[in-house]
């Protein structure tokens, strides 16, 4: 390949970081934005090598951004097994939860509030909550064979799941900061 102006790795890198913070955003919508953000660095490395100079990415930044995008992955998974196994959920009331976390984030997002910029962000995640903590709750009254412990059951998955998608977040906007800076290096 020939070697690329300068420009194109300037134009390039703010195409990729913008589409980065994209799929970190399509994240919240539950889309597999932590992935995405690694294959947009692969495509990059592959289509616009490293050269002098520092402007590109390195296959080895792709490698660390996969090994992030691995460990959000891994603590959303142990997070929503340790909230079924932990809380004594019973596998239906799952089922039932999942769907209200549906049926919550269809609704939210069709009720958005009127608040600029994050306004259907917002209620996209207050519909969610919401439909997570009904289902969860119908799910216990219908399945529990210990009903008083049902609200501790509720919120222990609630409060797990919640931070496994949390660490999830963090870890894609980790990637998102790691990317910036392994294309656009301070000159010191």
């Amino acid at each position: 390949m020939t070697p690329q102006p300068d420009w194109v790795y300037y134009a390039a890198g703010i195409g990729l970081i913008v589409a980065s913070v994209a799929a970190w955003i399509g994240s919240f919508y539950r889309w597999p934005g932590n992935w995405l953000v690694v294959v947009l660095s692969g495509v990059s490395a592959y289509c616009l090598p490293q050269k002098n100079g520092n402007l590109g990415i390195t296959w080895t930044t792709v490698a660390v951004l996969a090994g992030v995008a691995v460990f959000g992955e891994l603590l959303e998974y142990f997070a929503g097994r340790s909230s079924g196994i932990t809380g004594g959920v019973h596998r239906r009331s799952l089922v039932i939860t999942m769907v209200g976390g549906i049926s919550g984030a269809l609704i939210g997002s069709a009720l958005p509030l009127p608040i600029p910029i994050i306004g259907n962000s917002l209620a996209l995640l207050i519909g969610i909550l919401a439909g997570v903590a009904g289902g969860a709750y119908f799910g216990e009254v219908l399945y529990s064979d210990r009903k008083g412990l049902s609200r501790l059951r509720i919120h222990t998955s609630l409060v797990t799941r919640l931070l496994g998608t949390v660490g999830k977040l963090v870890a894609g906007l980790t990637m998102v900061a790691i990317l910036a800076a392994a294309l656009f290096p301070s000159a010191g």
